[in-house]
């Protein structure tokens, strides 16, 4: 039946290979019955042969004649005799052997001459090989047991193949790996899947291991590694030598940490008030020994002039007021600066000169004085007018004589030698009725029964949301308008006074114009007090405006107005004034130009705060080196050195210029500490800052930016001070200890 089976799917398969019946052997188109014999033809005879000659004979192509059935047809192409060999069963197109469905496929000439295949099936334990039945012990690669193993780096496998038999087969594995006869079963492995696989042989530092890369037993590059610290006699791995080794160093912990305060230096050091030493630990490493040396003693400098710096007591501290010695002429009188019994420079008290006689700069001396030519007719106090300059003859010196001082009134004044003012404003001035009060000098405005009111205003200069660093959200507020006249290189500052009956602080701001809704010429904004710097040499107009923020919110105030000249060393940052921390010394940030001084960046405060920036690639305070930032850290956020000489972040502009000490780093824990949101600052890429609590202290701190560690909540808050964070965060952020 198997067999039956085999012959009609083959005889099939090569029939349909070599095309099974119903093929036209009759020689092409030409011969189709044209002749209408019935033997399609095409030439009437009835022979079939397409010559008309009713023969049978060879057919001459093309003759075609007039049978007696027919007309004649168009003469055929040509005929062929017919293939005994069509329609034959199980005929195939080649002679030979082959193996289909496991038995052997024989493909020969029958008695005729036919391809005709036949198939011969193979005996139990047989099966077809290369057309020929074969036993499985007959295979070259034949084995007896299957399983596997090694032999070398060559996997030799005793496996079943297809047809059941157990062949063997072999696999080399030292092109990425190794024969692993350990295995359950051996087997082939890969050395990237290999534990503690590495790549590149040698020796390398992670942390305080020493990890050698080399290849094991199979020939795979594995790394070895081994904790430098576990050897009491090393505490790091050292990477420097051109092979890395476990080393000790006195300067680390038996945990491999580097020591805090390790100098950079091993030199005695001043940093501002601090006396920078390095000393012994006793182990070898020498770490800084900071002094204050204004609470040491009687000290109170760090004095770096002798070989050595020294703690030091220096008298001129808080005494010296100049810095030059010499005469100089103050009013009327001879000031000299010169040492005092301590060394120290200092101003005598004036000298003035007797009546009729004045101090000359140029000699510093004492001598005759007459009335400048201009006052030669005039009296103390008499003004006049020389085309737009205000003329005075006055003795502000008290020297007893007159003279001239002058002050150009500029374009948007007049001299009026009459008036009061003596300048008296002539430039456009669209709201003239609108002002409340010109204001000009120092001193009180609007007091007890003078007081002004926003009742009954409307809102005709709100809300100024373009001043620099001001945001009034309210449109509908009463406000008032006053005339403020600013002397010529002065500055003004006015606050609000005895202000009563309103819900909330007005808002005070200074414009350049007095049109209403004129945000764009805006200069000044803030809350109960605003100023505003004139840094030319001629008087100035602009406008204050006390805007009440809300229909609801009336009530009366007066207004407090100080003026002063721009003067460096003041402590107040003004006109084009960098900086300015109060004093007219170098090298601490702020030139006695106020100009800022290389290395150093300055807070906003009054007075400046100024602190140094190391270099950033090595950074050091102190004789300290600064402890690295993590990795990814913004490129704005900078190493700097507190005032107090230590490792610090400046993080702006969040915090400004501020630097604020680095704190130990503390896990978050917003539950024992409160977290502080960012409100609409998180837009402004100002995120929520995390409670911690700091271990050094038990008071809780903020996670106040990348490399700060845990800083104390009121250092927080007082750094956003200098930076735009002060406008996204509620603060002041008060007090929290951890157990509260």
């Amino acid at each position: 039946m198997r067999g039956s089976f085999l012959i009609i799917l083959l005889s099939c398969f090569f029939l349909v290979a070599v095309g099974c019946g119903g093929d036209d052997t009759s020689g092409g188109e030409g011969g189709a019955d044209g002749g209408g014999d019935g033997d399609g033809d095409g030439d009437g005879d009835g022979d079939g042969d397409g010559d008309g000659d009713g023969d049978g004979d060879e057919p001459v192509a093309g003759e075609g004649g007039a049978g007696a059935g027919g007309s004649g047809g168009q003469g055929g192409s040509g005929g062929s005799e017919p293939d005994p060999c069509d329609g034959v069963a199980n005929a195939c197109p080649t002679a030979g052997r082959s193996c289909l469905l496991g038995a052997v496929t024989i493909c020969a000439e029958d008695a005729d001459g036919c391809l005709v295949a036949t198939t011969e099936a193979c005996g139990n334990g047989e099966f077809c090989d290369a057309g020929e039945c074969t036993g499985c012990d007959d295979l070259d690669n034949a084995c007896d047991e299957a399983g596997a193993a090694c032999d070398g780096e060559t996997l030799v496998a005793c496996e079943e193949n297809a047809d059941g038999c157990l062949v063997e087969t072999s696999t080399d594995c030292s092109d990425d790996g190794y024969c692993d006869e350990d295995a359950q079963t051996p087997e082939c492995v890969a050395c990237e899947d290999v534990d503690d696989a590495c790549d590149d042989e040698g020796v390398s530092c992670d942390g305080t291991d020493l990890v050698t890369c080399a290849e094991n037993d199979d020939g795979c590059l594995v790394a070895e590694a081994v904790d430098c610290t576990d050897d009491e006699d090393n505490n790091f791995c050292d990477d420097e030598p051109t092979t890395p080794v476990c080393a000790y160093e006195p300067c680390r912990t038996d945990e491999g940490e580097l020591k805090e305060g390790i100098c950079v230096d091993t030199e005695t050091i001043c940093a501002d008030d601090f006396l920078i030493e390095c000393v012994d630990d006793g182990e070898g490493c020498f770490v800084v020994e900071r002094t204050d040396c204004t609470m040491d003693g009687d000290n109170n400098v760090c004095d770096d002039e002798p070989a050595t710096p020294v703690c030091a007591f220096d008298p001129c501290i808080g005494v010296t007021d100049c810095l030059v010695a010499g005469d100089t002429c103050v009013g009327n009188a001879v000031v000299t600066c010169g040492l005092n019994e301590d060394g120290c420079l200092v101003l005598s008290t004036p000298d003035a000169c007797e009546p009729g006689f004045t101090c000359d700069p140029e000699t510093t001396e004492c001598v005759e004085c007459t009335d400048d030519p201009q006052c030669a007719e005039a009296e103390n106090g008499d003004v006049s007018c020389v085309e737009n300059v205000l003329s005075t003859c006055a003795d502000p010196d008290g020297d007893t004589c007159l003279n001239l001082i002058e002050e150009d009134c500029g374009d948007d004044f007049a001299c009026d030698a009459e008036s009061e003012q003596g300048c008296v404003f002539d430039g456009e001035e669209t709201c003239v009725e609108d002002v409340v009060e010109t204001i000009r000098a120092s001193g009180p405005y609007g007091e007890g029964e003078d007081a002004y009111t926003t009742t009954g205003e409307t809102s005709n200069w709100g809300p100024f949301a373009a001043c620099p660093l001001a945001f009034d959200p309210m449109v509908t507020g009463p406000d008032l308008l006053f005339a403020v006249d600013v002397p010529a290189e002065s500055v003004i500052v006015i606050s609000l006074a005895a202000a009563t009956g309103f819900t909330s602080t007005p808002w005070l701001f200074i414009t350049t114009d007095c049109l209403a809704a004129s945000e764009a010429t805006c200069r000044a904004g803030a809350v109960g007090t605003v100023e505003y710097t004139n840094t030319t040499n001629v008087i100035e107009r602009v406008y204050l405006v006390v805007d009440a923020s809300n229909t609801d919110n009336v009530g009366s105030f007066g207004l407090t107005v100080e003026t002063r000249a721009l003067v460096c060393g003041d402590g107040e940052r003004d006109g084009a004034e960098a900086c300015d921390d109060g004093n007219i010394f170098d090298e601490d940030g702020c030139s006695p130009e106020c100009e800022l001084e290389d290395g150093y960046e300055c807070t906003e405060a009054e007075p400046s705060v100024c602190t140094s920036r190391p270099d950033q690639d090595e950074p050091s305070c102190g004789n300290v080196m600064c402890e690295a930032f993590p990795d990814g850290t913004a490129a704005t956020i900078l190493h700097c050195c507190t005032t107090d000489a230590t490792c610090g972040v400046a993080y702006d502009p969040a915090y400004g210029a501020t630097c604020i000490e680095r704190a130990d780093e503390e896990p978050v824990d917003n539950e024992a500490c409160p977290q502080e949101a960012a409100g609409i600052g998180l837009f402004f890429g100002f995120p929520p800052l995390d409670g911690c609590c700091r271990a050094v202290d038990g008071q809780c701190g903020l996670t106040a930016g990348v490399g700060l560690g845990c800083v104390l909540r009121s250092d927080a808050w007082a750094a956003m001070q200098d930076g735009a964070a002060r406008f996204f965060y509620d603060g002041p952020f008060m007090p929290v200890s951890c157990d509260d």
